[in-house]
């Protein structure tokens, strides 16, 4: 069900980055960005507080989010990229960068049941 609204909502940004972008809409992606940081705190609330890096991988769904959080960043560095060329909505580039944490949040959210898979750096 996040999931499916997450969608949703990217086809909004997809909209408003192929027009030019209009100091009116500049406010246009608040709602979404606070949905985002909402249901990002309701993931992590049940999740054990971070002491190393995390892997990806873990379950399907998990996988496929971090894969997903890496297309994300990719869609931010390319927007971030459009910026020295075309003016961009901040908020669009904001609800961007918050997406890859509630994708991070929602793939540790699926991993819970086994265990993040932790890094565990090389001592050589």
């Amino acid at each position: 069900k996040l999931l499916k609204r997450v969608q949703s909502q990217l086809f909004d940004i997809g909209a408003d980055l192929c027009k030019p972008y209009l100091k009116e809409n500049e406010n246009r992606f608040e709602d979404q960005i606070k949905f985002l940081e909402t249901e990002l705190d309701n993931l992590n609330k049940d999740l054990n507080s971070l002491t190393s890096f995390i892997l990806p991988g873990g379950t399907v769904a998990s996988a496929f989010l971090h894969l997903s959080r890496t297309t994300i960043r990719r869609a931010e560095r390319t927007i971030v990229d459009l910026l020295e060329f075309e003016e961009v909505n901040p908020t669009l580039l904001q609800y961007i960068n918050r997406l890859s944490d509630f994708l991070f949040v929602a793939a540790r959210f699926e991993n819970k049941k086994e265990g993040d898979i932790l890094w565990v750096p090389n001592k050589n």
